[in-house]
């Protein structure tokens, strides 16, 4: 999966080279100046992404230096910042529904849009719940995502079990 996503990344890239934009109300679709709008907007985050995410899927087992090897790794922590592309996706996401001209279809598209969002939502909470559970235990008690695993609580001191 990081595989697919860096392609798609990286061919974005490539391809917002020759991808025209409005400016004023008017397309523009010359090379050049698509090219200059690109590099003065999205291009500085895309290579802020992109090129770490390369240097750590070509080179993070095969680099023989300690320093190295520590810099990939926190070239893994900007993966942060490619939460921010989320703003580019959601902008040619609303250009594409610009173009829908049928009711249903658009009703369609918002209903999955939506169901989406629940499915994720249900999974941000589902993980916050099981990281509660794991917290939980480092104390004696066999919670539900100890029973789940067929793990014992482990605890570096018993709890005294009161007067």
């Amino acid at each position: 999966m990081d595989w697919t996503a860096l392609v798609f990344w990286t061919l974005d890239m490539v391809f917002s080279f020759g991808t025209g934009y409005y400016h004023n109300g008017q397309l523009i679709l010359k090379y050049k100046k698509i090219a200059i709008n690109y590099l003065s907007t999205w291009f500085i985050l895309d290579c802020a992404v992109v090129i770490p995410e390369w240097l750590t899927m070509l080179g993070s087992d095969s680099v023989p230096h300690a320093g190295i090897g520590r810099a990939l790794r926190l070239g893994k922590a900007m993966r942060v910042v490619r939460l921010l592309r989320v703003l580019k996706l959601r902008r040619i996401i609303d250009a594409m529904l610009e173009y829908i001209e049928s009711e249903f279809t658009f009703l369609v598209i918002s209903l999955l849009r939506l169901l989406f969002f629940i499915v994720l939502l249900n999974h941000v909470i589902a993980c916050l719940w099981f990281l509660i559970g794991k917290e939980s235990s480092t104390s004696n008690i066999i919670n539900w995502s100890l029973s789940c695993t067929g793990q014992r609580p482990t605890s570096t001191s018993p709890r005294s079990t009161g007067p």
